[in-house]
C-alpha cells in the first residue's frame, strides 16, 4: 500500500510540474492602494496611469534583453506611483537564461527608467530553489509582494528575508524568517506514518538547523497527518513537533 501511495505521489508531482511549466503572461498590475495601474499595450510596452484621471506617467517596454520580458514576472506598483518592481520568481530555466548563467531577477524602476537589477544567486541558493521542466522558482508568497514605506520584502525558499530599498534597488535588510524558531530545524525528505500523531521524516536535505542527512527524525504532528509512507515533505521541526509544511520540492538539493 505504501509503495503505491508513493507512486501516485510522484505521478501527482510531475502531472502538475507539467501543468505549471506553461508560461505566465500578465497584462495588468495595480498599486495597493488602487491609484494607479500598469497595463501592457499593443505596442508592447508598460503604460502607467493615474486611474482617476486617466492621465499617464510614463512607459516602458516590456522586452529587456536575451529574451526577458516583464509580463512573465510579477510587477509590484507603489502607491506613489513612481516606483516599481519587476520580481522574475518564475524564471526560464533554458537558453540564456538558465539558472547556471545567474540571471537577473530583481528590476528597480522609478519613472519608468530602470534604477538597478539584481543577481539570482545575490539572493537565492540553487541548492534551495525549486525547479520544474523549464522553469526555476526560489521566492514565496508572489501574490503578497508589496512597496510599502519605500521598501520591498520578501523570503526566499530557504527562509532567508530580504529588504530592499526601492529608492535605489539596494538590500538594506537580511535575516531568518520568523516562522523558523529558535532550535528548530527545516529538512526535506520522504515521510511515513508511525501510528496515531506520529511520523518519521528519511532526510534527504537539510535546510536550515542542527540535523544531518539521512538522520531519520521522530516527530508527532495533530494538525497534518500521512497515511502509509512516501511523502516527499519539506518540513519545519522543533522539539519533535511539526511547526511548518512548506510544500517545497528541493529537486537540486544533492
Amino acid at each position: 500500500m505504501g509503495r503505491i501511495t508513493f507512486l501516485i505521489s510522484i505521478l501527482i508531482f510531475v502531472a502538475s510540474s507539467v501543468a505549471a511549466d506553461e508560461p505566465r503572461y500578465r497584462t495588468q498590475f495595480a498599486s495597493p492602494n488602487g491609484k494607479y495601474e500598469a497595463s501592457l499595450k499593443d505596442d508592447r510596452s508598460w503604460h502607467l496611469i493615474e486611474k482617476s484621471t486617466g492621465k499617464e506617467l510614463y512607459s516602458f517596454p516590456d522586452y529587456y534583453r536575451d529574451g526577458i520580458w516583464f509580463s512573465s514576472m510579477t510587477l509590484v506598483i507603489g502607491d506613489d506611483g513612481m516606483h516599481a518592481v519587476a520580481v522574475n520568481d518564475y524564471g526560464q530555466n533554458y537558453g540564456e537564461q538558465t539558472y547556471t548563467r545567474n540571471p537577473d531577477v530583481l528590476f528597480f524602476f522609478r519613472g519608468g527608467k530602470l534604477l538597478r537589477t539584481v543577481k539570482l544567486f545575490d539572493i537565492a541558493v540553487p541548492k534551495f530553489m525549486e525547479f520544474s521542466v523549464s522553469h526555476f522558482r526560489w521566492l514565496y508568497s508572489a501574490d503578497r509582494l508589496a512597496i510599502r514605506d519605500s521598501k520591498i520584502e520578501f523570503t526566499t525558499f530557504d527562509l532567508n528575508h530580504f529588504i530592499f530599498s526601492v529608492e535605489t534597488g539596494e538590500q538594506i535588510g537580511k535575516g531568518v524568517d520568523g516562522i523558523f524558531p529558535q532550535g528548530a530545524v527545516f529538512v526535506s525528505g520522504a515521510v511515513r506514518s508511525l501510528g496515531k500523531h506520529r511520523y518519521e521524516i528519511a532526510v534527504q536535505c537539510v535546510v536550515r538547523g542542527a540535523a544531518t542527512k539521512g538522520a531519520r527524525l521522530i516527530f508527532e504532528s495533530d494538525k497534518i497527518g500521512w497515511v502509509g509512507g512516501g511523502f516527499n515533505e519539506t518540513l519545519v521541526l522543533q522539539n519533535g513537533r511539526l511547526v511548518a509544511r512548506k510544500g517545497i520540492i528541493f529537486n537540486n538539493c544533492d
